[in-house]
């Protein structure tokens, strides 16, 4: 959300929305199955795709730096489940207090 923010107050084209629901859509489709997080990285990248035919079409510049910044919340996304689920399989179920309470682990 942060990075949109950045972005909005930039005055680009993607802000604060835009990145949040890529950085959800990325976790929520590898939740869901992780093929549909290659399709849901296309949408990614069409949303891209016409930001820069509309910025072309304006006359303005293609905005490279907010198109690498929309991937790399994507991957974070995508990245922020895979974190959490590595800790519950090393230290147990998350809702099981005990097993993470045995190995002295603490959650960052």
């Amino acid at each position: 959300m942060l990075v949109g923010l950045e972005r909005e107050c930039s005055q680009k084209d993607l802000g604060t929305r835009t990145f949040t629901i890529v950085a959800m859509a990325g976790t929520l489709s590898v939740l869901a199955a992780p093929e549909a997080a290659y399709v849901t990285f296309a949408g990614v990248l069409l949303i891209i795709l016409l930001a820069g035919l509309r910025n072309v079409h304006e006359g303005k510049a293609i905005e490279t730096t907010t198109s690498a910044a929309v991937i790399a919340t994507f991957v974070m996304g995508i990245f922020g489940w895979a974190r959490a689920s590595l800790y519950a399989h090393c230290f147990g179920h998350p809702h099981d207090g005990a097993s993470v309470a045995q190995a002295g682990a603490h959650p960052f």
